[in-house]
């Protein structure tokens, strides 16, 4: 992890459970922070304000997703999980919780002169003190190398959540 302009950012690369492994231990105390502001801070109140159990409907959003989610980050998940000290579950829920909420996005395939896709992804309502700020990633391996990318995201979350 290197402060870059005043700006946290973590460089991760191998396999999901290396990435997971790196990104739990630099960034423990703000996983931690993230998965209980979500599940036990808004995830609580939400539930008396909707009279609907917050863990529930982020369940049933997971298990629509699951179909449709590529393996690697499940298994990010759950090695980010152990990394921070948390449980499995608690951490697959705080990076579904997204889905229930109204972020701005939008996917463009077949764009630009290479037919590139790309996806754009705006999300707030976690503070500040939440982000990493920029997570340089390169995901595979020596027999499968996969593109390199920046995420601007939060404490444990795998996927793309741009604050």
């Amino acid at each position: 992890m290197e402060i870059i302009d005043a700006t946290r950012v973590l460089f991760l690369k191998g396999s999901p459970e290396e990435m997971a492994c790196k990104h739990g231990k630099l960034m423990k105390q703000g996983v931690r922070s993230v998965v209980d502001h979500i599940l036990y801070g808004v995830g609580v109140g939400s539930s008396f304000a909707r009279n609907r159990w917050f863990f529930g409907v982020i369940e049933s959003a997971e298990k629509r997703l699951l179909p449709f989610m590529d393996e690697r980050y499940l298994r990010e998940m759950d090695a980010l999980a152990g990394a921070a000290g948390l449980e499995r579950e608690e951490m697959r829920l705080a990076n579904f919780f997204p889905e229930l909420f109204h972020c701005s996005g939008f996917a463009l395939t077949g764009a630009g002169d290479q037919g590139r896709p790309y996806l754009s992804r705006a999300c707030s309502g976690l503070h500040e003190r939440h982000r990493p700020g920029a997570e340089c990633r390169r995901n595979g391996d020596a027999a499968r190398q996969r593109h390199a990318w920046v995420n601007v995201s939060y404490a444990g979350f795998v996927g793309s959540v741009t604050p």
